[in-house]
């Protein structure tokens, strides 16, 4: 898919204007605060997803105003023009009549890279998590939901355990659902595996597996979970912690059989994107469209020839990108490249 205009009123700090995208690879420059990366959120929103970073939607609307808009067109597999509102609450319509995020993301595949995006390996098994979380969002329209629910069963059960309080029957509740969250998870790394050698100029050569939270039982999850559970039961009510589930998940990243998380910055972060790109060409073959793909200060800390293999990559995918720096155009960039400036956009090349 290409979004080929998105229009901003009261968003962030983004002025009220149309931008009409042109070509498939598209370089926002400015200087930071300018507004680039509230450009890529806004370009996310309209695809059904979240904002970069948790907050409230009172938070996207700008200072003194009460409501925002942020309306695009979409060209590619289908025609489609978005409209989300933010008044308190969000609502989405697509092409006039009312829609919900869930649906939007399966037609509108949308994979971000953001500077902490770094941490994905090396970081928390929380960032990697997300990452994994993110996909399967796009890919399963009910996964955002059932995720949801299994993160207030989780939070119940911890307030059980704090109280010494019996808390089997919330975890015959969890238990489906975890199994449920497992199985997508571990479809979702399965897509991912079978991608990560296309961009095997770029990285080390590295696998991937899904480790399960508190679960090494290996064969039927269900079975698995209740195994692990009736071994780990003492232990949760002695912490007051849940201890199985997929909150505890996390995703293995191995290089030359060691793990990922002793590699140099630079190479941590052509890992990370050479996830990144394994993902979008999951979501491509899975949905049968295009991902668009946001990308901030995503050439920072690669040396010349690491950009130049990437912008090869980005090239020979045909992918919409739109990637964002605060230092200026990017020598080498295959595209247009935009100027933002006190939340105006203006083409500057391309």
């Amino acid at each position: 898919m290409l979004c080929n205009r998105i229009a901003c009123i009261n968003f962030k700090n983004l002025k009220p204007q149309a931008v009409f995208w042109e070509g498939n690879l598209n370089l926002l420059v400015g200087p930071n605060g300018a507004g680039k990366t509230n450009l890529l959120e806004a370009i996310r929103l309209s695809c059904g997803f979240g904002p970069f970073r948790k907050s409230v939607l009172g938070d996207l609307v700008s200072w003194g105003e009460e409501k925002a808009q942020i309306s695009a067109s979409f060209e590619g597999e289908e025609s489609l023009n978005v409209t989300l509102f933010l008044d308190g609450r969000s609502s989405l319509s697509r092409d006039g009549r009312r829609t919900s995020a869930s649906e939007l993301r399966c037609h509108l595949p949308c994979v971000a890279f953001m500077p902490e995006d770094l941490s994905l390996v090396g970081g928390s098994p929380a960032v990697r998590r997300r990452f994994v979380d993110n996909l399967c969002a796009a890919l399963n329209p009910l996964y955002v939901f059932k995720l949801n629910e299994h993160h207030r069963l989780v939070r119940h059960r911890s307030k059980l355990l704090a109280f010494k309080e019996d808390d089997i029957s919330a975890v015959r509740v969890q238990a489906p659902l975890a199994v449920w969250i497992w199985s997508k998870r571990q479809e979702a790394v399965c897509y991912l595996q079978e991608e990560v050698g296309w961009t095997s100029e770029l990285s080390f050569p590295f696998d991937i597996s899904l480790r399960k939270g508190g679960c090494e039982v290996e064969g039927d999850l269900l079975e698995g979970f209740w195994e692990s559970w009736e071994s780990l039961r003492g232990l949760e009510r002695r912490s007051g912690v849940p201890l199985i589930g997929p909150q505890r998940d996390d995703l293995v990243i191995n290089v030359l059989g060691r793990p990922a998380k002793y590699l140099s910055r630079g190479h941590k972060k052509r890992v990370a994107i050479s996830l990144m790109m394994a993902a979008s060409r999951a979501l491509e073959k899975r949905l049968r469209r295009s991902p668009l793909l946001l990308l901030d200060e995503v050439a920072s800390e690669l040396d010349e020839e690491g950009k130049k293999i990437l912008f090869r990559y980005l090239l020979e995918a045909k992918w919409q990108v739109f990637a964002a720096t605060a230092s200026g155009p990017i020598q080498g960039w295959p595209g247009a490249v935009w100027r933002v400036d006190d939340g105006k956009v203006a083409k500057l090349s391309g």
